[in-house]
């Protein structure tokens, strides 16, 4: 099971870009511009009383009122008030009927399809929200095509198969890429949120591949730039990702973007983890003071506290931490962890410990403190206590797939109750499909069963998904057992080469008696 802690989230930062971006979101449909001046004198009482009966609260009067003058004179005003009556009543069956007459009646218009989609897809009903959705795109005109087209990873991440929204998603979107008519704006919205959404699922090589595509045809793109450096940095690849942020610092300031914008925010911590890889502590903290956000110091001043660590003045570090505001509970939580993660990598663990179990008792119902907690646990090999954690998170939240996880994974690993831990990691597999750390632990507890050949597969299937320096550890301790030394020896020599401090990879060197 291979950490999952990174200094830049990349679903953070898709976020973070998507709404920050100047380009306009596709929001919520407003109402059509009223024209008045096609009304006959008929139409122009019945809509008075229409305007009336929903002004006295008789609102199915004038939402009958609304539909059939909508069928008599149909026009997207008309129907589009109809819509908005039960809508505002949250009768969202009898809106979407509405919606679908309105599409029906009117082909050609772009707001009956975007209705029909908004409400199918606040409804939950993902399927019937694609079809509108796809007609939507090819009603909406190319200039305004782009905007729309980006707004799509706000509704698109909160779907939970992340993985089948991710593969609708691109179907939707690569004709805009190919077609001849669409302008850079269109095809450059395309790449982007296909790549968004790739990198949501998991999918990293893909999304890399996508940005790689978008930067080379559209250099100006900002948020190409800063979401492609972000995915670099995951994967290891530094020189390329110090590139990514260098380049989108001076676009940036080229095109006024605000010191405050959110991709400087991510360029600037990048970059100083980048720094901080290469034990250059005076530019990493350089970086970080450049941050301007108010609502991101907080996570710039975690990162001087970690850098003061790594330079021996623990003592320094935990006071700057503590020192930091909590204005809201999110601040609080993150300086809480960030003090606890201190006194965890630095030699204090039973105080790390103690910390969380005092935070514990004052929240006794926070799965979050449970699973923190569990991992300190696990690392002081207390094994009772964080078993115990970890299934109480499970009964409290039965769809966390790290909880499955992380107990199938601690089985595993000390080579206890394997069918359990394969059952548990099994479980955390279906609730994140294709995740790369937990295909992990499915291979190693394959590996700990004895079944070398299917725990190889399935390790090499984690790697491919994400180059990972414990993957490639587990994988070349597989390989060394099944007499593969040659081919073992090579694929630490590459965990090493993507991150030689890696605690694993050391332990499984000395272990196994091999210097590289």
């Amino acid at each position: 099971m291979a950490s999952m802690k990174n200094l830049i989230s990349l679903k953070q930062t898709i976020l973070l870009l998507a709404f920050a971006s100047s380009t306009a979101l596709a929001q919520s449909p407003k109402l059509a511009n009223a024209d008045n001046s096609n009304m006959n004198a008929a139409t122009f009482y019945e809509v008075l009383l229409a305007e009336l009966a929903n002004f006295e609260g008789n609102v199915r009067e004038s939402f009958s009122r609304y539909l059939s003058l909508a069928r008599k004179t149909p026009t997207d005003q008309l129907f589009e008030r109809a819509t908005r009556i039960p809508l505002k009543a949250l009768d969202g069956d009898t809106a979407r009927i509405v919606a679908l007459e309105w599409a029906k009646t009117l082909p050609t218009s772009a707001l009956a399809q975007n209705y029909l989609f908004q409400i199918n897809y606040a409804q939950r009903q993902y399927g019937n929200a694609l079809p509108p959705l796809r007609e939507f795109l090819k009603l909406t005109p190319e200039d305004k095509r782009a905007g729309v087209i980006l707004s799509l990873t706000r509704y698109f991440s909160a779907i939970e198969d992340k993985q089948a929204a991710a593969s609708e998603l691109i179907r939707i979107l690569e004709p805009y890429v190919a077609l001849p008519e669409s302008t850079p704006a269109t095809k450059s919205a395309a790449r982007l949120t296909m790549a968004r959404s790739q990198v949501d699922a998991g999918r990293y090589n893909d999304a890399l591949a996508q940005l790689q595509q978008l930067t080379t045809e559209s250099p100006e793109s900002l948020d190409a730039w800063i979401l492609q450096g972000a995915l670099q940095l995951q994967e290891n690849q530094f020189a390329a990702a110090e590139k990514s942020f260098q380049t989108f610092l001076p676009l940036a300031e080229k095109t006024n973007v605000p010191t405050n914008h959110a991709g400087y925010v991510q360029a600037y911590l990048g970059l100083a983890q980048l720094a901080e890889n290469r034990k250059d502590y005076e530019a990493a903290q350089q970086w970080l003071a450049k941050i301007e956000d108010d609502k991101e110091r907080l996570a710039a001043q975690l990162r001087r506290a970690s850098i003061l660590a790594k330079q021996g003045k623990v003592t320094e570090a935990r006071a700057l931490v503590q020192q930091l505001p909590e204005q809201t509970k999110a601040q609080a939580r993150a300086k809480l962890f960030g003090e606890t993660h201190l006194l965890r990598d630095y030699g204090q663990l039973p105080a790390a410990i103690e910390l969380l179990k005092k935070a514990l008792a004052e929240e006794p119902q926070d799965t979050d403190l449970m699973y923190e907690l569990s991992t300190l646990y696990e690392k002081a090999k207390d094994y009772e206590p964080m078993e115990a954690l970890l299934r109480q998170v499970l009964a409290l939240a039965p769809n966390n797939a790290a909880a499955y996880n992380a107990l199938g994974y601690s089985l595993a690993d000390r080579g206890v109750r394997l069918e359990e831990a394969k059952t548990l990691i099994e479980k955390a597999l279906t609730i994140a499909p294709n995740d790369p750390y937990i295909v992990d632990s499915l291979a190693w507890v394959l590996y700990r069963m004895g079944r070398l050949e299917e725990s190889l597969k399935t390790f090499q299937a984690a790697y491919k998904t994400r180059a990972d320096a414990e993957i490639g550890t587990h994988m070349g301790e597989v390989l060394w057992h099944m007499n593969r030394k040659d081919e073992a020896i090579k694929m630490w020599k590459e965990a090493q080469i993507i991150n030689a401090d890696n605690p694993t990879l050391l332990e499984t060197l000395k272990r196994l008696g091999v210097s590289l």
